[in-house]
């Protein structure tokens, strides 16, 4: 279980959000599923958790939840997995932003630069 430490969103936060904005919209027998496979995202995305929730909550809401699941996955698995979520923290991640920026415009959402 990775430590509290490097998450952008506490658990205690994080936990009511996920039920809250994404849970909200699958159906009552998907929610179980659903619950458990954001969890394990947003673990995964330890030091860039608030993106990977905002990438999840926009995608449920447009109906593609596991399109953008699985992208989250597979950069993951193919660029972030051996890295440690201290220097993802401390050094500026390049490749991690530019996903994040193309699956918020994928999802036809622009987010605020973060120097605004």
């Amino acid at each position: 279980m990775p430590t509290e430490r490097y998450f952008q969103y506490p658990e205690e936060k994080r936990l009511p959000y996920i039920e809250r904005s994404i849970l909200t919209k699958f159906p009552e027998e998907k929610r179980k599923a659903v619950t458990g496979r954001v969890v394990q995202i947003v673990e995964n995305y330890e030091g860039h958790d608030i993106n990977a929730l905002s990438v999840l909550t926009y995608a449920a809401e447009k109906g593609r939840f596991d399109e953008f699941a699985l992208k989250l996955e597979n950069f993951y698995q193919q660029d972030l997995q051996f890295k440690d979520p201290a220097q993802r923290e401390i050094i500026r991640d390049y490749k991690a932003e530019e996903f994040f920026q193309a699956c918020y415009r994928d999802l036809l959402f622009e987010p605020r630069s973060q120097t605004q």
